[in-house]
């Protein structure tokens, strides 16, 4: 029987894991999402493709479409791709609603950065990135921080706006300074020397320069080219630049490995320096790569180029070729886009029937399990019982075996030796009734006693209620003013111990209360009012009191606060 019902347990086990694992993929969403926010700012690639790969079904809860939104509108707008914000405004709303104050902060941060790749105004920009600025304090994350700071210092610089850029770049540099990356630190100086330069404080700059070319490490570090490649753009497209720190960043960056972006980067270093054949070189063997994103970041260099030296109908073809080249790298993207959504939906879909028919299966075979094993259950309770029942019946009969057999023992004992035992047993009952009247009766003169006091202080709290309202007490009796004392106990029970326990003269029940209303802070007049003394009487009263308290060492601190 106990091998049946191992084996009942075993197979529930079996069955509610299935049915978890039949219903339950939620959790892995989760872990996918946080996969694409870590690829997200050096492989944004990479996470699109991820964030393709999953459907409407992988998102389990409204927190993670939340999140799905966030990271897609992020990520496309590293794709150089003209994306809406609805989808993030959607994660806003959510993200405000709960409270998520983290992520609201994040979402604030992107509609900026997207805003400000679609052209949108510096203000609306800067409004966006003063909001995630505004949850710092509550947020507390020092990178995200930093983040935010340095855009709205690159904002303002843009706008010319001196003051606004060096305060943001001076809280940049301040949170920089405290932790122990280098790429932060080299950040945070060269935001304060393109502030120096902005203000026209040549030499505060080079000093920040030379401060960010310290943090650079001697040797390769893996992901640290995109951070030289945004720090020589900065220096290479705000007013007051250095170029040559530029050009160091763009070759330590390249010493890493070369990439597209670097190379673009050093071509339009090159235009911008005076170095025309050393670009075109460059720029014609990128352009041979036949890289979309590429030729538009080229594009766009020779168009301000050309434009810069007035040769406006150049300008204008290379924008021309630029927006060609952009619209390639667009429809390159929605192409990939709307494949991917197509063998999504096919996915879904055959998802879906699949695992409603597993469900199905699923639930047939529990229901089906469940009653076998139930009919097993139930006979081998059933049968259990009907055992229980015939051991307690052989039980009962020998019970009843051995009380006969006692009874006939004890039919042999004489009447005597039952009288004397009867006796003896109504002797130890009668005692314990004596002994119980006895604590009956002490119990309820305690009650009785607890009464009184009840009622004293009932009493008490009456007249007490009455001194605090400053009334007239005077015509209250001995015991009545005792009652009034016995309820000051309560409140103060030290004080009032004190004054009753003096070695020698004794307190009467007047100069008791006097000196309980002079402890309750009541003045002169109060106290001649409330026990309606004169002026001479009142004196007397304190005198002797005052007498009967310094008398006595332990009470001489009470006749000093009360004098």
């Amino acid at each position: 029987m106990k091998t049946i019902s191992g084996l009942i347990k075993c197979s529930f086990f079996v069955i509610a894991a299935i049915s978890i694992a039949a219903s339950c993929d939620s959790g892995r969403s989760s872990s996918t999402l946080r996969l694409v926010d870590s690829l997200a700012e050096d492989n944004p690639d990479s996470a699109y493709n991820i964030l393709y790969s999953m459907t409407t079904f992988d998102l389990s809860s409204e927190e993670d479409v939340a999140y799905y939104d966030m990271l897609m509108s992020y990520v496309l707008s590293r794709l150089v791709v003209n994306t809406d914000s609805v989808a993030l405004k959607r994660s806003i709303t959510y993200y405000a609603d709960t409270d998520n104050k983290p992520m609201l902060q994040r979402c604030w941060l992107y509609m900026g950065m997207i805003r400000l790749r679609q052209g949108a105004s510096p203000d609306d920009v800067e409004c966006d990135l003063i909001r995630a600025a505004r949850l710092i304090d509550d947020v507390r994350d020092s990178v995200m921080a930093m983040r935010i700071y340095e855009h709205l210092a690159m904002l303002n610089m843009k706008q010319h706006d001196t003051i606004n850029a060096l305060r943001y770049a001076r809280m940049l540099n301040t949170i920089s300074a405290g932790i122990v990356s280098n790429e932060w630190r080299m950040r945070g100086n060269n935001a304060m020397a393109l502030a120096m330069g902005l203000a026209g404080r040549r030499d505060s700059m080079l000093t920040y320069v030379a401060k960010a070319e310290q943090c650079i490490p001697d040797s390769f570090v893996p992901g640290m080219n995109n951070v030289y490649n945004k720090i020589a753009f900065m220096q290479m497209h705000i007013g007051h630049g250095d170029m040559r720190f530029a050009k160091k960043m763009l070759n330590v960056s390249l010493y890493g490995g070369s990439d597209w972006r670097s190379l673009n980067l050093l071509a339009d270093l090159y235009l911008k320096t005076g170095r025309e054949k050393d670009a075109f070189s460059l720029v014609n063997v990128l352009m041979s790569s036949d890289n979309a994103k590429s030729n538009v970041w080229l594009y766009n260099s020779l168009s301000e180029y050309y434009a810069a030296k007035g040769q406006f109908k150049e300008a204008y073809i290379m924008k021309c070729r630029r927006d060609s080249a952009f619209t390639v790298v667009n429809r390159l993207v929605n192409a990939n886009f709307a494949t991917d959504l197509w063998q999504k939906y096919d996915q879904e879909v055959v998802r879906r029937f699949a695992r409603r028919k597993m469900t199905m299966i699923v639930f047939i075979c529990f229901v089906v399990i469940t009653s076998v094993l139930s009919a097993f259950v139930v006979s081998g309770r059933r049968l259990r019982k009907r055992a229980a029942q015939i051991s307690a019946l052989k039980n009962d009969l020998l019970q009843m075996q051995i009380r006969i057999n006692k009874i006939k023992e004890d039919g042999d004992k004489t009447v005597k030796e039952k009288t004397e035992a009867l006796k003896t047993i109504i002797g130890e009952k009668q005692a314990a009734i004596t002994e119980l009247s006895g604590k009956l009766s002490v119990s309820k003169d305690e009650l009785k006693d607890y009464l009184s006091r009840f009622e004293e202080i009932e009493h008490g709290l009456h007249y007490l209620y009455s001194v605090m309202r400053n009334e007239n007490i005077s015509q209250l009796n001995k015991s009545e003013r005792e009652s009034l004392i016995e309820c000051y106990r309560v409140i103060d029970m030290t004080f009032v111990h004190r004054i009753e326990k003096l070695e020698g003269s004794k307190l009467t029940i007047q100069e008791k209360l006097f000196c309980v209303l002079r402890n309750m802070g009541k003045d002169e007049n109060i106290i001649k009012y409330m026990l309606g003394l004169s002026d001479e009487a009142y004196r007397k009263t304190r005198s002797r009191a005052l007498n009967k308290l310094r008398n006595d060492k332990e009470t001489i601190d009470i006749a000093d606060k009360i004098k």
